[in-house]
């Protein structure tokens, strides 16, 4: 029997992805504890911004890659069978939703359209994370759930957006915009797989994406703001982003480690032909 080889591509892309959230992570805290005037919401050293700014880029253009480097082959394994951690890691944005849940409900006058569109988001994608924990069956109920988290997302950027009383443009929010909506996109990717229409390329690109821009966002932001005196508005966000960095994290290597479960079997599958 031949002794099970994770797929190199996939490897690779998952080690790229850490060692550029480690890099950007540390330029990004740089940058608010030596340049950001919290008063203000605007870098003072734009030197500082721009190597950061740069270096995302180039590293978006890097997961961009994975969709035409990786083989999309429809019928590749993506890691949830039995997966003890991946479990747990669930545990993690649910609580943070249901912070943000609580928050929202909690004086019923501040409560607006949105946020009650973003609440109720959030309570399904309570349950849609609460559904992996528990392993529920039913590939096209956790599809439909999946939504949810899609929609919260969205809702969360466009709530933010047209806040009066928030920079429009402040780099903290667009930051935070690009992690909410890149795990949007890496969602789409997670309905496709219970729907059994999983696509290695587009599924690697998204997954490490989202994984690079929740870590980017959430760590500095959280230390920033927790070792100083300032707020933000919008900081409950930021512990969503950081439970849905705990998830992803996960997931991008039980995805890589199951990726030579899955090339074992296409091998015994050839055979049997």
């Amino acid at each position: 029997m031949k002794e099970k080889t994770i797929d190199k591509k996939i490897m690779t892309y998952a080690s790229a992805t850490l060692i550029l959230l480690v890099i950007a992570v540390v330029l990004r805290t740089v940058c608010l504890f030596v340049s950001f005037d919290a008063y203000i919401g605007y870098y003072k050293d734009g030197f500082l911004t721009t190597v950061l700014n740069t270096f995302l880029l180039l590293s978006a253009l890097c997961f961009v890659s994975a969709f035409f480097t990786v083989k999309q082959d429809v019928s590749c394994s993506d890691g949830r069978e039995k997966n003890t951690a991946l479990k747990v890691a669930s545990l993690l944005p649910a609580v943070a939703l249901s912070y943000n849940v609580a928050l929202a409900v909690s004086d019923v006058r501040t409560l607006t359209v949105f946020t009650a569109i973003i609440s109720l988001a959030a309570i399904l994608s309570i349950i849609s994370f609460f559904a992996k924990i528990f392993d529920l069956k039913g590939n096209t109920t956790h599809a439909l759930l999946g939504f949810a988290v899609i929609i919260y997302c969205v809702a969360a950027v466009v709530n933010s957006y047209f806040d009066a009383y928030e920079l429009f443009n402040g780099p903290n929010k667009i930051m935070m915009h690009l992690a909410l909506l890149s795990v949007a996109l890496f969602m789409l990717a997670e309905i496709r797989a219970y729907a059994d229409k999983l696509k290695k390329g587009y599924y690697v690109a998204t997954l490490c994406a989202a994984t690079f821009f929740c870590g980017v966002c959430a760590i500095p932001t959280l230390i920033f703001y927790i070792s100083s005196e300032f707020t933000n508005n919008y900081l409950v966000y930021h512990w969503v982003i950081a439970g849905f960095f705990a998830y992803l994290i996960v997931r991008l290597f039980s995805f890589v480690l199951s990726s030579a479960a899955a090339d074992e079997e296409t091998e015994a599958e050839v055979s049997a032909e």
